[in-house]
């Protein structure tokens, strides 16, 4: 009876030997899916992924978002110091006086100084910058437009006729005998250029010496006060050699010696 216990103990050992080789032999079960050899995760190749460098169309968004942020702000700080450095670079051309061009002969300095649009263009130019070159080509744009509109002078004598100096003259003469000379020098520069103009103020000194003599015709001489001589005395009758009344002369004197008498 030993013996065959002996047999089935040998038996028993060359089973369990055998079971444990043949489990070496095969490959150990994983213990989960992911470490299974078949379901192991390749990495994609350059021909799967999106432009060559996305995996997914999530990844494509997500770069295109950083790519626009990062060139967003580097345009941003760029135009930042192009500005400045354009700036400083029109800040050093500014002069520190802006010098009139040269003007054509028959316009002075003074003529462009007193005229108010200079003084505003002066300050434009400072406020935005702008050099020398700017300023000029603004004064020189404003003289020629103003000369499109200045009446040509040769032209509007030719229109008061063969005694044109003459006219010019009288209305000169009487404008300086009535008016101040600020409204005197007005009257030169603005309606005293054009023939129109001329004709206008002969119209005003043919209606002051009609109201005078008018005058003259309803009060006598004898009534007649130191103002209302002196008041003669200004028309162009007894002060202008080129409208010089004989008779009118001797009225004017006949009623300045009554009132000394």
């Amino acid at each position: 009876m030993s013996d065959n216990t002996e047999q089935a103990e040998e038996n028993t050992a060359e089973v369990t030997e055998s079971t444990e080789q043949t489990a070496e032999q095969q490959p150990q079960e994983p213990q989960n899916l992911s470490e299974r050899p078949n379901d192991t995760l390749v990495e994609p190749t350059a021909d799967d992924l999106i432009l060559g460098k996305f995996k997914s169309q999530e990844d494509l968004e997500q770069g295109y978002k950083e790519l626009e942020k990062y060139v967003g702000g580097n345009k941003d700080e760029l135009r930042e110091q192009i500005i400045d450095e354009l700036s400083q670079e029109a800040d050093s051309e500014v002069p520190e006086n802006y010098e009139l061009p040269s003007l054509p002969e028959h316009i002075t300095e003074d003529d462009v100084m007193e005229n108010p649009m200079t003084e505003w263009w002066r300050g434009h130019c400072a406020e935005n910058a702008y050099d020398q070159e700017m300023f000029e080509n603004g004064i020189n744009a404003y003289i020629d437009m103003m000369g499109e509109y200045a009446p040509n002078a040769d032209a509007e004598i030719e229109k008061l006729g063969e005694n044109a100096q003459a006219r010019i003259q009288a209305v000169d003469s009487f404008s300086q005998a009535y008016f101040t000379p600020d409204e005197h020098e007005y009257l030169s520069q603005t309606i005293g250029t054009t023939a129109e103009g001329i004709e206008i103020l002969e119209k005003i000194m043919q209606m002051r010496n009609e109201n005078i003599s008018s005058y003259q015709q309803q009060e006598p001489l004898n009534k007649l006060t130191l103002e209302d001589v002196r008041g003669m005395m200004k028309d162009p009758r007894y002060f202008d050699p080129k409208e010089r009344d004989e008779s009118f002369v001797r009225k004017v004197d006949d009623a300045f010696a009554r009132l000394y008498r």
